[in-house]
């Protein structure tokens, strides 16, 4: 007996939990209760017993980055002893979806935590800890021990005849398998057919954790090394994410070589051998030399020499270098997960799919829904979808606009702020809140939950109709830094958390005086397709302005992707764009944007200064690092930007005429020509000597033309080539009236 508890009592409960969980082919959440010398001994038995038994075993005390290397394995039994529990009083959200994830069928996941009694002082005051107290009270799937005294006198507890599931059990393990066998099948086969057709074909291949991905790809790249002279390079997110992977693919050829072998006179005609174990694993061997793993910055730099590509996890790469590889190998397998763990959220889909329709390659968009490595309705997914929300369905789109008339009772629309304490008393409404997130978002995660419900700084808006919940908003409020905080920020030295706004426009922008006001961030907002164009986001950035004005926050902004529809929708509310990242962000793809809109005299004098400078640095960076830009996004910026007023003097005039009547190189005066079509874009009116505004009206029309068909290669070409052209007719107008 150690530490108050018998150490074979709780070996044999947990052989005991563990047999009945393979009988029904599921997993179990174990919670330990006692102190940390108490669970520190508990853990070094349970070490020791699967020690002897081979059995696999990970103990996390702690949230570490490699963490994330577990995703896509698989073990038997897992003890999370969260380290930082009685300093900071949390429960790791991501860590425990993570971790719950690599448990096969009959494993179990530990939750160690102290004594019940101490729960109130510990942990368990914010909203989401609260909830999740309540769900684990609640659930009669969760076996509780504590380790002193359950443990103490004998007694194993269960609950719900743990022992008893007997024959039932069986038939469902059998049929959940045979279920999940058969989707699988056809999903292998579809995707082998894309490695081993005569054409280039993408296949992309999704579903939630425990559905077999991983398995499905490995299967299907055996079929194409049987059947097929190639190579294949396979990468994701860490090699030992993709070890699932290379087993599939090593038990299929396996067992495609014995039954071939099972129906020949000789295992290998050539070489005389009998058919055999051996044999087999020779040429397996042979055939998995074919098969390489690559990092994916080792991918993106490496030669082309391989006929298939497969990308495991792919969320977790930048779109456009997706694009780039999807167009370097002629097939290629993406695989994703779409809600949990790796936290793939709704808009990346929506963009990869988009994506590979501009490719104008065939795809296959396939899904698998049936689990694989458990029985359907295993507990511990099911608990796990209850406390990180992941069953939370996102809105579908209708036939058309208008299926939530917001407009026809306008009073029946309730805008307003809800708290996170009620949020988390809701689970319906939590729900319908973290679907419109996850539909609207780039990327979701596990810990969107915990910090949608314990957020420090955050503030929540909801248009409510009825029941329904179409539209929401989360602020963030960032305070002004303290020095030296603050300066340190300016130099791009610190990038304190919480405080985006304020980091890039001070030391991307130069914005120093961002660090010393009050900032409001629009975090997400996100309106269900069947409400849209119907003013609610509109109405829902008013509502929050006005409170954020009232307790005295200087600004409010945002920062995103930046597309057309987003300028158009966040400028056309008021907001200044004030800076356009030259980089693509690593998770969209895109530029960022961020936009701001003054609420008091601080903020005003934040965006007056700033404005200027976004102007006066938007030529050269669309002249220079941003001029491979998407056009529409590039026309669009110039569009929102608020061009300064373009005053041409003579000299400019002359420049001009020199260009579009003598020859002169439009190289020379770029600038000038660029700052023409900002104007254009603009609708300004020319104020130059002579009454130039004929020549805006004859040049406006054929250059915005222009403007719109090319690529934003005509600003730096195809514009500057063709520019004097419409200049010419404008500035042939011009001599015959001087």
């Amino acid at each position: 007996m150690i530490g108050g508890f018998d150490e074979k009592k709780l070996v044999s409960l947990a052989q005991t939990l563990t047999q009945s969980a393979e009988q029904a082919f599921e997993r179990r959440l174990w919670v330990w209760m006692g102190d940390r010398l108490t669970i520190g001994r508990a853990v070094l038995a349970l070490q020791k017993a699967c020690e002897a038994s081979a059995r696999q075993i990970f103990v996390c005390d702690r949230v570490t980055g490699n963490l994330q290397a577990h995703l896509g394995r698989e073990i038997d039994l897992c003890i999370f002893c969260p380290d930082d529990l009685a300093q900071k009083g949390a429960i790791d959200a991501s860590a425990l979806g993570i971790l719950a994830g690599a448990i096969k069928a009959g494993g179990l996941l530990v939750l160690a935590l102290p004594q019940k009694e101490a729960w109130p002082d510990l942990f368990g005051r914010r909203p989401f800890e609260k909830r999740l107290l309540r769900i684990l009270e609640g659930d009669s799937g969760v076996i509780v021990t504590d380790l002193e005294s359950s443990l103490a006198d004998g007694r194993i507890p269960f609950k719900n005849d743990e022992t008893a599931r007997g024959e039932e059990a069986a038939e469902a393990q059998r049929r959940s398998q045979a279920g999940a066998q058969e989707e699988q099948d056809r999903i292998v086969d579809d995707l082998a057919g894309t490695l081993c057709g005569s054409h280039k074909k993408t296949a992309v291949l999704l579903g939630v954790r425990g559905r077999g991905k991983s398995s499905a790809l490995g299967r299907a790249l055996a079929r194409a090394l049987f059947f097929k002279e190639g190579r294949a390079l396979v990468t994701a997110p860490s090699k030992a994410s993709v070890q699932t992977l290379f087993d599939g693919t090593e038990r299929e050829l396996w067992a495609l070589k014995a039954a071939q072998a099972r129906t020949a006179d000789a295992f290998d005609a050539q070489e005389g051998d009998p058919p055999g174990d051996r044999a087999i694993e020779v040429w397996v061997q042979a055939q998995m030399t074919r098969l390489r793993f690559l990092s994916f910055g080792s991918l993106l730099e490496g030669p082309d020499d391989a006929d298939w590509l497969l990308v495991d996890e792919a969320a977790a790469f930048p779109i456009d270098h997706l694009q780039a590889l999807n167009r370097r190998f002629p097939r290629c397998l993406f695989s994703s997960t779409v809600q949990g763990y790796e936290g793939t959220g709704r808009g990346f889909l929506l963009k990869f799919k988009e994506m590979l329709a501009r490719a104008r390659k065939p795809f296959n968009w396939m899904t698998l829904k049936k689990p694989w490595r458990y029985r359907e309705g295993d507990p511990l997914e099911s608990l796990l979808n209850r406390i990180l929300v992941l069953h939370s369905e996102e809105p579908e789109k209708g036939a058309g606009d208008g299926a939530l008339n917001l407009k026809a009772d306008p009073n029946a629309l309730a805008i307003g702020r809800i708290a996170q304490e009620t949020l988390a008393e809701d689970e319906a409404d939590l729900a319908k809140f973290l679907g419109l997130l996850n539909a609207a978002h780039y990327r979701t995660s596990v810990f969107d939950a915990a910090f949608l419900l314990d957020g420090e700084a955050l503030t929540l808006y909801a248009g409510k109709l009825g029941s329904a919940l179409p539209g929401v908003l989360l602020l963030q409020t960032e305070d002004p830094l303290p020095e030296p905080l603050g300066r340190e920020t300016c130099e791009g030295r610190r990038r304190p958390q919480g405080h985006l706004l304020q980091a890039v426009l001070a030391a991307h922008s130069g914005a120093f005086g961002a660090v010393s006001l009050k900032l409001g961030r629009v975090l997400r907002i996100a309106v269900e397709p069947l409400a849209q164009n119907q003013g609610l986001g509109r109405a829902l950035l008013g509502k929050m302005e006005r409170e954020a004005k009232e307790a005295g926050l200087d600004a409010v902004g945002a920062s995103f992707g930046a597309t057309p529809a987003l300028l158009s929708f966040w400028c056309g509310a008021g907001y200044s764009l004030l800076r356009i990242g030259v980089e693509k962000g690593e998770s969209s793809g895109l530029q960022s944007a961020v936009v701001l809109k003054a609420l008091s005299k601080k903020g005003e004098s934040l965006v007056a200064s700033e404005a200027p400078v976004f102007k006066r640095r938007l030529a050269s960076q669309l002249l220079g690092p941003l001029q491979d830009m998407d056009p529409a996004l590039a026309l669009a910026i110039l569009r929102f930007s608020d061009p300064m007023p373009l005053c041409l003097d003579d000299r400019d005039w002359r420049d001009l005429k020199a260009i579009c009547f003598f020859g002169r190189g439009p190289m020379q005066a770029q600038k000038l020509l660029f700052d023409f079509a900002c104007a254009l874009l603009a609708d300004r009116t020319l104020k130059s000597p002579g009454g130039a505004e004929a020549i805006f009206c004859q040049a406006r029309d054929p250059l915005c033309k222009k403007l719109s068909q090319q690529s934003l290669g005509f600003l730096q070409r195809g514009f500057l080539k063709r520019a004097p052209k419409a200049l010419c007719d404008g500035l042939a107008e011009e001599d015959s009236h001087r």
